[in-house]
């Protein structure tokens, strides 16, 4: 299984009522969260550290996806 899919697997999502979704990375590495919307609004590029957990700030009207992936740092250089 690819470290990819294992962070996917291990993130846990949580709904309480229809106006919070938390999600609770429990990997011991970062993870990543973008979502796809149809409408409504929700937090997106969300970095979850390791062991913490963000709420997304969802509309009750929402509609859509999360995605995970991974945390990439970019450096510029010569």
């Amino acid at each position: 299984m690819s470290l990819l899919s294992t962070l996917a697997l291990a993130a846990l999502v949580t709904v309480a009522q229809a106006q919070s979704l938390t999600v609770a990375n429990k990997c011991s590495e970062s993870v990543f969260l973008y979502t796809q919307s149809s409408y409504g609004s929700i937090n997106n590029n969300v970095n979850v550290a390791a062991g913490a957990s963000a709420n997304m700030g969802i509309s009750s009207n929402w509609d859509g996806a999360i995605n995970v992936g991974e945390s990439l740092i970019s450096f510029a250089g010569p």
